[in-house]
């Protein structure tokens, strides 16, 4: 019987060290959770929406494209796809130090990187073969 509360004791040793490893020291558990408090804080662009801005920091997540811009807005920009440009999804695409635009009432958004002008249309797949 002493034998079974003493396994019994090492078990749960283990277990609940071995969760606690995980929990601070994976960096998959760690960045669940810093996505987790992270994402709310992103408005989603709409239509209607207006921006013109650089991209000062970005990060992607799911398809969809999270940029901090130079005025200090957080906006997300869901699954866009050009198949026009060689990184063609939009997470893939932009980078910090682009310049975003976008017109109040379009669903056409523009990136401006080295004198160039590209462009994706919010939550759509374009050119594609």
């Amino acid at each position: 019987m002493n034998k079974y509360k003493t396994g019994i004791g090492i078990t749960v040793l283990v277990l609940v060290v071995g969760y606690m490893l995980n929990y601070y020291f994976n960096p998959y558990a760690k960045r669940f959770r810093w996505l987790e408090n992270e994402i709310p804080k992103y408005k989603t662009v709409e239509k209607e929406d207006a921006l013109s801005n650089k991209i000062t920091e970005s990060f992607r997540e799911r398809g969809s494209v999270y940029v901090k811009l130079d005025d200090e807005r957080k906006v997300a920009i869901g699954v866009s796809r050009n198949g026009l440009y060689e990184k063609s999804f939009i997470g893939d695409f932009v980078q910090a130090g682009d310049s975003l635009y976008k017109k109040s009432g379009s669903d056409t958004f523009y990136i401006y990187r080295d004198n160039e002008r590209y462009y994706f249309i919010l939550g759509k797949i374009i050119n594609e073969d």
